[in-house]
């Protein structure tokens, strides 16, 4: 049909591909956002039944700050 079987992403290379592709100029957000309309997009195919994103990794914020700083604050 289309190639979309090569979609899929192999588990083990997925970090390399998603390095090797994405590089310096798109964030992780950018990239998921991306994904997620062509998987939409796709999905309004009549040869689509059903579309799953593979290695989506939850978001993650962190924060860095000084107790010492915090505690002036009240």
């Amino acid at each position: 049909m289309f190639g979309l079987q090569r979609l899929y992403a192999i588990p083990k290379t997925q970090q390399a591909r998603l390095a090797a592709v994405a590089g310096d100029r798109y964030s992780y957000r950018e990239l998921d956002d991306f994904t997620d309309l062509i998987g939409r997009t796709i999905q309004g195919a009549p040869e689509v039944a059903k579309i799953d994103r593979k290695g989506v990794l939850p978001e993650q914020i962190y924060l860095n700050y000084s107790q010492e700083r915090l505690a002036q604050y009240g």
